[in-house]
Parts: C-alpha cells; sequence; structure tokens
C-alpha cells in the first residue's frame, strides 16, 4: 500500500557557479505540518518554488504518492504554494477570491470569520497582516492536498499568528504542509517533523536543542 505524502529529491540549484541546493530529501505525509528552517539565503524559497514546479534546477524530483509530477502546478493541481510576495490582485474583492479558492464550498456563510469580515472589501484595501492570513485561509479553503507556506507568518501581528496557528492545527487532518518561517519559536511547537536547510543540505532534527549545536540560533528560550 502506498503512502499518502508529498516527497523531493535530487535537487541541484546553482546561482554564478555557487551551490545553493545539492544534498536534499523532503517528505511530507498527508495530515503532517513539516517545518522548514534556515538562514537567510540558504535556498528555502527556492526550494519551495522547484517542488512547486515554477522554478527549475538542474535536476529535481518531485513525486506525490510515489508518482513523479514536475511541474507541480501542471500536472498535480492538489498542490499550492504560498509565495513571499503577496498573489491576491490588489483590486480583487474578498468574496469573489474565495469564489475562485473555495469553489464549489458555498458561499460567505461556509467561510472563516476572518474571511467574512472582509467579504465585500477589496484586497488592495487590507493591511499587510490581514492579506497575508487571508490569502493563507483561501489556500487552507482549497481542495489542495498539500499546501508549500513561504513565510505566512509575514506582517502578522502576534494574535494573527496564534490564530492561524489555531486554524492550521484544526485543518491539518485534510492536507500535507511544508511550512518556511523564520519565527521559529512559532513554528518548533506547530510542527511534526523540523527539518533544517543547511549548506545546500536538509538535516531532519530530532530535538530542538540540534538548532543550536547546528548553528542556526544561539540559544532555545
Amino acid at each position: 500500500m502506498k503512502e499518502n505524502c508529498l516527497e523531493a529529491d535530487g535537487i541541484l540549484l546553482s546561482y554564478d557557479h555557487r551551490s545553493i541546493l545539492s544534498n536534499i530529501y523532503l517528505k511530507c505525509r498527508h495530515g503532517e505540518i513539516v517545518g522548514l528552517l534556515g538562514r537567510n539565503g540558504c535556498g528555502k524559497s527556492s526550494l519551495l518554488k522547484i517542488m512547486f514546479g515554477v522554478l527549475r534546477g538542474e535536476c529535481q524530483s518531485v513525486r506525490v504518492d510515489g508518482r513523479y509530477v514536475y511541474p507541480a502546478y501542471r500536472h498535480y493541481p492538489g498542490i499550492k504554494l504560498l509565495p513571499q510576495h503577496s498573489f491576491l490582485p490588489e483590486g480583487l474583492r474578498v468574496k469573489d477570491a474565495y469564489g475562485l479558492f473555495a469553489a464549489g464550498k458555498g458561499h460567505e456563510s461556509g467561510a472563516a470569520p476572518e474571511i467574512q469580515q472582509r467579504w465585500n472589501m477589496a484586497t488592495g484595501d487590507l493591511s499587510g497582516g490581514e492579506k497575508r492570513l487571508i490569502e493563507v485561509l483561501l489556500l487552507l479553503a482549497s481542495d489542495a492536498q498539500y499546501l508549500l507556506l513561504d513565510e505566512p507568518f509575514t506582517h502578522l501581528a502576534p494574535v494573527q499568528i496564534e490564530r492561524l496557528i489555531q486554524i492550521l492545527q484544526t485543518n491539518r487532518t485534510g492536507k500535507g504542509i511544508i511550512l518556511s518561517d523564520h519565527q521559529y519559536r512559532y513554528v518548533l511547537p506547530l510542527c511534526d517533523q523540523i527539518v533544517l536547510l543547511r549548506n545546500g543540505r536538509t538535516v531532519a532534527v530530532k530535538d530542538p536543542q540540534e538548532l543550536v549545536a547546528l548553528g542556526y540560533i544561539n540559544e532555545l528560550d
């Protein structure tokens, strides 16, 4: 019996003859949240883009349930990416965005309260934190089986982050989620697995203290 999972390995990527990704293995099972940590510029965003298929490396293998799907956005619509930048057009109304992502799930009454409260607003009128939160909620409301979330906590106030964490925990049953964010204090307790991207390779972290030994942080709070 095949395991329901998203896997990436064999990925090679370099810029200006400098190796960025060279020894990668990343696996996310259905119903699991995987935290991807690493310093600025280490290649986390590039890795997620390669997994989604909008960036091509020198070599890559991306598989869902053992089936090769690269580029995933074209061959497997069950994967969606939250990029670091906003993906919602400025003039799009929140209710229309919800209709695009949550097609077939009904109207306003089926949306998260944060979306209902801004139902008739244009996305361009939202604050940075409001827009980011709604973007994540739209992806969660979609029928995607796997989500790649790049810096989902960007622009969010602490109370919004806590709310998003609650929502992610509630919705984890139906999706596999790979989450990359610099705010590791929120990432660590949320995730089932932690993977550190360091010197072009992924390192499975079994104990948060390993993040200190590997030089990612100076000390744990």
